[in-house]
């Protein structure tokens, strides 16, 4: 399942606890994307898009979601490294680059990826 709650749309990470993930076959789900943009040092509020405290606050509300629904076998954030992504124009936090990494395109890791370790660790 790639699901980008809390991203694109309406809704904001305060309410992705409405969210039900699940299924109707008897089988275990992958959830195979999720998260959110932030730029590697920006930081601000974690209701301010494109922060770090924001792509962690993503990841705390989906992983409640996903840990709550008790359908799900595994779990692989989209993604590890930021990439270039001529399509991503945001011209102060894109620039051609999608940032929804952990880790910045030159190694830096953001504040999501100790959030994320930390969750597979507690596992």
């Amino acid at each position: 399942m790639n699901q980008y709650e809390g991203w694109y749309g309406q809704r904001t990470p305060a309410e992705i606890h409405q969210v039900t993930f699940g299924t109707t076959w008897d089988k275990p789900l992958l959830m195979s994307e999720f998260g959110a943009d932030a730029l590697h040092g920006h930081r601000g509020p974690r209701e301010s898009r494109w922060t770090e405290e924001h792509q962690v606050w993503l990841y705390e509300e989906t992983l409640k979601a996903i840990a709550a629904s008790g359908a799900f076998a595994g779990v692989i954030p989209w993604l590890l490294k930021d990439f270039r992504s001529p399509r991503r124009w945001h011209g102060r936090f894109q620039r051609g680059w999608n940032r929804k990494g952990l880790i910045d395109e030159i190694g830096r890791r953001k504040l999501a990826f100790e959030r994320l370790a930390h969750w597979y660790q507690s596992r």
